[in-house]
């Protein structure tokens, strides 16, 4: 190998140095890269991955807050029904009031 160096003209080695140099260089720069590259994806994914579970979360405890707050209204809503009822059967005189009172503790 050295023989066949030494054979070749100065132009040719210095050419040959050179594009050595230029791969390794360019070899180097591009591992720099890729590995920046992909701690930034990385990063970026993670991030975006946070902000949608996040995201879900909330979604998801408000619409249980909703869904309880809607429930415990309607469950209000048929116990005033319920002593209304009450109150109209003991006004009435189809029960008396203490009736309808432990009626309503029952219920």
């Amino acid at each position: 190998m050295s023989n066949f160096l030494r054979k070749l003209s100065i132009k040719y080695r210095l050419m040959a140095a050179f594009s050595v140099l230029f791969i390794l260089s360019t070899a180097l720069a591009a591992g720099v890269i890729y590995s920046t590259v992909r701690e930034t994806v990385q990063d970026n994914i993670l991030a975006e991955l946070r902000a949608s579970t996040d995201g879900i979360r909330n979604t998801v405890q408000i619409a249980a807050h909703v869904s309880i707050r809607n429930r415990l209204r309607a469950i209000a809503e048929k116990n005033v029904d319920i002593l209304a009822a009450l109150d109209a059967e003991a006004k009435a005189g189809r029960m008396t009031e203490a009736g309808a009172r432990e009626e309503a503790k029952r219920i």
